[in-house]
């Protein structure tokens, strides 16, 4: 009995090393181009108006666009290079105040992350394409639901001011930090059921 826990957890142990080794082959190249591309403006130009952000961006906007309108709120969206150091896709409530979403505002880190513990566990691919697929539109749903909800806020502020939350009276942040938090739970969540609920064990290779 000893030496099959004893074998079990070299197992489990090497089992770990794996992934986290994995995770990191996956996330540090990215994030460290990331880090050392971000400042350079000629760079967040191009990136605002290639292929995947732009539309990616005009995706999330239009979405916001009709989720308002379904709650009975007439809204515009347009492009523009104006509103911020590089082009950026806006919206606002008419006779409200604007909310622009630029790349940290996309969710394409931590969608990455995401994707990349899964890709960095065991499993069958077709099981993690699907719930990579899942776990990026249920991220990309609340993205809509938090520039809705962010313009909503601001449809009687042309000032464009967030107005801040308090928690516990000395706990203060904003409504947009609030969602960030949000996400980042939602991911959490998604994680530990990848792992936690026999996800991996069931189509283990």
């Amino acid at each position: 009995m000893r030496e099959t826990a004893k074998f079990t957890t070299k197992a489990s142990l090497k089992q770990a090393k794996d992934f986290l080794l994995k995770l990191l082959a996956i996330n540090v190249p990215v994030f460290l181009t990331i880090i050392l591309l971000r400042e350079d403006s000629t760079v967040q130009q191009w990136v605002s108006t290639s292929f995947p952000v732009y539309h990616l961006s005009n995706i999330i906007m239009l979405g916001a666009q009709q989720m308002l309108a379904i709650s009975g709120y007439h809204s515009i969206v347009w492009f523009s290079s104006d509103i911020y150091h590089y082009s950026v896709f806006a919206i606002r409530i008419l006779g409200g105040g604007t909310v622009f979403i630029g790349f940290s505002c996309l969710g394409l880190s931590i969608m990455w992350f995401f994707a990349s513990v899964i890709i960095a566990s065991k499993g069958k691919l077709y099981i993690k394409t699907i719930y990579i697929l899942s776990g990026c539109l249920l991220i990309q749903l609340l993205n809509m639901v938090r520039i809705s909800y962010l313009t909503w806020l601001m449809r009687d502020n042309a000032a464009n001011v967030l107005p801040g939350i308090t928690f516990f009276r000395t706990i203060q942040t904003d409504h947009h930090d609030l969602f960030n938090y949000t996400i980042l739970l939602v991911v959490f969540l998604l994680i530990v059921v990848w792992f936690e609920n026999g996800i991996i064990k069931s189509v283990k290779t």
